[in-house]
């Protein structure tokens, strides 16, 4: 049996998964992170699957959704980037609020599409992280953000003056300057070889580069029939993986 609730920290809303009973129990945390225009609920089936492994899922709203959703798409997609690096400030804010609940100790992070990007850039950034699975996203920012909601609309080599300055805010959230802290920890990364929206290519990048630096325990999945969406068997190998990294070992689904 599983618990859901609904919660708010600090402003910030989110559901809340735990094994019946659990909630008051010391648990391996994970923190889940959903992607670009969908909400918290959309990924709850992370939330239970975690719980089924004995974890305390936390899957916290991205800025700019749910109740502080921005109501025009257009405007939304232009701070696509923006949002991404106020989710990363938050899910530390979050976890702060969250510590007579959760402990001190490491958490995990999944993330999805632009989650998988703020799991990474969180990862890179925030000393508490343990290990982190994730789908389809990339390290690379600057370069993902010539096709990945530009913020001009679109990319144009004339105006890459004025793209680098509206996005000088992610040079610090940017994974890639962050190689070695990334290459430090426990890294899951899912890609499907058909993505039409984050390449293949960037997933393939980011193994290189943490394997060429240590990586301390890196396990790459890609399916090469797989489009922009998670498997059922990605989702249940991510999780395992975060679950042995966590120490506590391969959870069966019940």
């Amino acid at each position: 049996m599983i618990e859901l609730h609904e919660d708010i920290r600090r402003g910030i809303a989110f559901l809340e998964a735990v094994p019946a009973g659990a909630r008051d129990r010391e648990l391996p945390v994970l923190f889940v992170l959903h992607s670009f225009g969908v909400s918290k609920e959309l990924v709850a089936y992370f939330g239970l699957m975690g719980a089924q492994r004995g974890m305390r899922v936390i899957l916290p709203e991205a800025p700019g959704h749910g109740a502080r959703a921005i109501s025009d798409p257009a405007e939304r997609a232009l701070r696509f980037w923006d949002i991404l690096c106020d989710y990363v400030d938050e899910l530390a804010i979050l976890r702060e609020g969250l510590l007579p609940r959760i402990g001190g100790g490491g958490v995990a992070l999944a993330g999805a599409s632009m989650g998988a990007f703020a799991a990474l850039a969180a990862t890179a950034r925030h000393d508490f992280v343990h290990a982190t699975a994730a789908y389809m996203g990339t390290a690379y920012f600057r370069d993902a953000a010539r096709t990945i909601f530009p913020p001009l609309r679109r990319w144009r080599p004339e105006l890459a003056g004025e793209h680098d300055a509206k996005l000088s805010r992610i040079v610090d959230y940017d994974p890639s300057a962050r190689l070695d802290a990334l290459s430090a920890k426990p890294l899951y990364l899912w890609h499907g070889g058909r993505d039409d929206v984050v390449p293949l290519a960037d997933c393939l990048r980011l193994a290189s580069d943490v394997t060429s630096r240590g990586a301390a325990d890196l396990r790459v999945e890609v399916d090469p029939e797989g489009g922009h969406r998670v498997t059922d068997a990605a989702a249940r190998n991510g999780l395992n993986f975060l679950a042995c990294a966590l120490g506590r070992g391969q959870f069966l689904d019940t």
